[in-house]
This record gives C-alpha cells, sequence and structure tokens, in this order.
C-alpha cells in the first residue's frame, strides 16, 4: 500500500473520530437544550457538516432526496425574489435562505454521516439517553422553577419562564424541549421493543409519559397516541405471518400500561394533576382547531392565499394578522403559512420529500416489511411532521433533525439492507439469533 493510500485511510479515521465527537455534541445541543444555546448549536451543526464532507458519498439510494431537496432549494430561491419584489425586508429574506437552504443542507450531510458511521440500533440507543436526559431536564425545569422563581430556569429558555400546576388538576410548561420530546414520544410508544433493557424501557416510556401530560402542550400529548397507534400497524400485518410477533404486541401493551402507570405514581407525589382532566382539555384544544390565536392566523393566511389567487405572495410577506411583532411574517400554522408565501404548487414541491417518503414508508409497514428500527424513524416522524402543523419546529434549524434523520436513514439504507435488518428482528424475537447479526453500516470513506 501506497504512501498517500495510508495518508488517506489515516485522514479518514481522523475526521471520523472528530465527526462523532462533534455529533454528539450536537445532538445534545439540538435534542436536549433546543435554542437554549443557538449560537453554540449553529456552530456544531457547520463544524459537524464541514467534517462530514471528509469522508462522506450521497448513496444512489439517497439520490432521490437530495435531488427533492434541491428541487425545494430552487422554490425557495424564486420565492425570495417575488418577496423582495413585494417588500419583503432583507432580514426576513436572511433568515429565509438559512432555514430553507443552508441548514436542510448542512443536516442532509450530518445525517449521512450518521447513517454511515453507526448501525441503526447505535442511533437509536443515542436517542434512548437522550430521550432521558430531555425527561431529566424538564423534572429539573419544574424543580427550579417552583422552588427558585422564574430567574433559576432562564437558561432553557430566554423569556416567558414559567409552569402553572392549576386547581382543576391540569399543568403546562414553556420548554423548548417539548419539541423534541414530541418526535421521541412518537418514536418510543410506537416501537418500545427497541429498547432491549426492560429496566430502561420502563424508566424511559414513563418519563416520557408524565412529561408529556404535565406539559400543557397538546401536540405532545397526542404525539404519545399516534405513537401508540402507529407502532401497532405493521405488527399486526407482521403477527398474521408470525405468530410470536402476536405474543410482542401484547408483550409491549402490558409494557407501556405498566410505564405509564408507574411513571404517574412517582409523579403525583410531587405534583398533583389530574391525567383525565388533562386529556380532557388536549381534546377540547384539538377540536377547538389550536385555541382562538391559531384559529385567527388561519382565517387571515387563507384569505391571503385567495388574495394571491394560490400563486404565493413570496417569502417575507405576512398577512394583516401579525403574531409576533419582531418577526410579522412568520407564523406558527406553518402549512397555511407555507401554502401564502409559495402558493399550491410552491408548497407542493415543499411536501415531496416527505410524502414520497411516508408513502414508501407505509407501504412497507402495510405488507409487513418495515424493520423496527425504520417503524421507529417513521413514528416519530409522523408526530414531528403533523405537529408543525401548528408549530414552527420545522423552521428553525435546531428542531430540523426530526424531519431529515427519518428521511435519510429510510432512503441511505438500500433496500436488501432493509430486508436483511427485518429478517434480524425476526430471527431476534423469535429467539432464532445464533448466526445473525444486525446489518452494519457502510464503512467510513465507502462509495
Amino acid at each position: 500500500m501506497s504512501t498517500s493510500s495510508l495518508d488517506r485511510i489515516l485522514d479518514l479515521s481522523l475526521s471520523g473520530a472528530a465527526f462523532r465527537l462533534s455529533a454528539i455534541a450536537l445532538a445534545l445541543c439540538s435534542v436536549v437544550i433546543p435554542n437554549a444555546l443557538q449560537i453554540t448549536n449553529g456552530a456544531l451543526l457547520v463544524v459537524t457538516a464541514g467534517l462530514g464532507l471528509f469522508f462522506v458519498r450521497l448513496p444512489r439510494s439517497a439520490i432521490l432526496p437530495f435531488l427533492l431537496y434541491l428541487a425545494s432549494a430552487l422554490v425557495t430561491v424564486v420565492y425570495m425574489l417575488v418577496g423582495s419584489q413585494n417588500g419583503a425586508p432583507r432580514i426576513a429574506l436572511e433568515q429565509t435562505t438559512i432555514v430553507y437552504i443552508l441548514s436542510p443542507l448542512l443536516w442532509i450531510v450530518v445525517c449521512l454521516g450518521l447513517v454511515q458511521s453507526f448501525e441503526q440500533r447505535v442511533i437509536v440507543g443515542w436517542l434512548a439517553a437522550l430521550g432521558i436526559l430531555c425527561c431529566v431536564t424538564v423534572a429539573l425545569y419544574f424543580f427550579l422553577f417552583l422552588n427558585f422563581g422564574a430567574a433559576s430556569v432562564s437558561f432553557f429558555k430566554e423569556a416567558g419562564n414559567n409552569v402553572n400546576v392549576d386547581d382543576d388538576g391540569t399543568t403546562g410548561a414553556t420548554m423548548h424541549v417539548y419539541g423534541s420530546l414530541i418526535f421521541l414520544s412518537g418514536a418510543f410508544f410506537s416501537s418500545p421493543e427497541i429498547v432491549r433493557s426492560k429496566v430502561v424501557r420502563i424508566l424511559l416510556l414513563g418519563s416520557l409519559f408524565v412529561a408529556a401530560i404535565t406539559s400543557g402542550r397538546s401536540a405532545l400529548v397526542v404525539s404519545v397516541l399516534l405513537g401508540l397507534f402507529l407502532g401497532w400497524i405493521p405488527e399486526l400485518r407482521i403477527a398474521e405471518r408470525r405468530a410470536f410477533f402476536g405474543a410482542r404486541l401484547m408483550t409491549n401493551f402490558v409494557f407501556v400500561l405498566v410505564a405509564t402507570a408507574f411513571g404517574v405514581w412517582v409523579s403525583k407525589r410531587f405534583i398533583d394533576f389530574d391525567v383525565w382532566r388533562i386529556f380532557e382539555f388536549v381534546f377540547e384544544e384539538v377540536l377547538s382547531g389550536g385555541g382562538q390565536a391559531r384559529t385567527g392566523q388561519l382565517e387571515a393566511l387563507l384569505d391571503g392565499v385567495e388574495k394571491t389567487s394560490g400563486l404565493g405572495a413570496g417569502h417575507g410577506i405576512g398577512v394583516h394578522y401579525i403574531r409576533n411583532f419582531a418577526t410579522p411574517w412568520r407564523y406558527e400554522l406553518v402549512w397555511a403559512a407555507t401554502l401564502y408565501r409559495v402558493g399550491i404548487i410552491g408548497s407542493f414541491v415543499y411536501a415531496l420529500p416527505f410524502l414520497v417518503y411516508l408513502a414508501r414508508g407505509f407501504q412497507r409497514a402495510f405488507q409487513g416489511r418495515l424493520p423496527v428500527h425504520e417503524k421507529f424513524m417513521l413514528s416519530g416522524f409522523v408526530c414531528a411532521f403533523f405537529a408543525s402543523n401548528t408549530n414552527p419546529y420545522i423552521e428553525a434549524f435546531g428542531f430540523q433533525w426530526m424531519y431529515v434523520l427519518p428521511v435519510i436513514s429510510f432512503f441511505a439504507d438500500s433496500p436488501s439492507e432493509q430486508e436483511s435488518a427485518l429478517d434480524s428482528d425476526f430471527e431476534r424475537d423469535s429467539g432464532d439469533s445464533t448466526n445473525s447479526e444486525p446489518p452494519r453500516a457502510p464503512a467510513l470513506g465507502s462509495g
């Protein structure tokens, strides 16, 4: 082997190790304490993506989502020009460039690096650990606020720190980490079997459930229920062909019941809340369309869509309803706001990568051919995707991992690797795992 080849291998190894360390720091900032350290988070995203460029390769199976990203970037550029012609402020166009073009590209590189550096079980193991840390920050937030006041929790949220424990049994808090928990709750409640340790499984599910029902966030509570529902679809299909999967389905159900009951029992020793009253509150808020503020936004945005004939007013352009005077062009109802900004065709192009992913993912799910790690990712994505309708998580670079990682993870794995992962699930759950091992991700630097 030549000296140049050895030097290249050494460079790839060093860049791969640096990428792993940077990715861990990025995950902590983006998942556990999102928006708390925005400058640090942004810098870590750039650094991690830069390190990934040394060894990340675009596999043939991931070309389609990358081309769809390029199409959405083109739509963004066109409607930035339209917005500029219609008087959009410069800062709005700068933010649009970062959020709609640069940040997604950086996350694509980072997520490709993760998929090509780690086995799927390692990535899921990270997310399990991060999920527990997220729940720890929620418990710490409640403890500090109730005992030492709002100033003690300013690190977790810059303004408007608050915890409500009302007499009617409902609770709520203002924390950015609830955005991460929407994805994690949906993912883990859909696939509790992905956590091999029974103790960790009960601890994680119980913590996620308590964090959800004490959050005051309807989207987070709904993600728990939606995750349970989504997790049963492929399991029921597989159980028709493999009897032991029916037993696994019941085992998962028992684990969820035990974990949630345990979490509620422990938490009620510290905070007085009524689980049924909380579910009633969530149901009422969902029926009301998210409350008066969101209803007002929706009416104004749809009126704007009608006035522009569905062609789009351009990025950086707002309607007469102002949600935030600092950024009057931004709204919580991202779907309706997107329809107003880029029109019907532009919105379809934006949604196309996600629609293709959902179509292919659910196709495999209904066929009973969805590996457990893909079921995990798909369920988390669905919860985060629906939450983006009433919460602008997808327009915050720190939360975009929830929308990029599942898509890249699905397409970066070849069909043969996905079938191998499914066979590994079968062998593991049937007890025949003597000669099986999980599929390995491509080696660093491989094409």
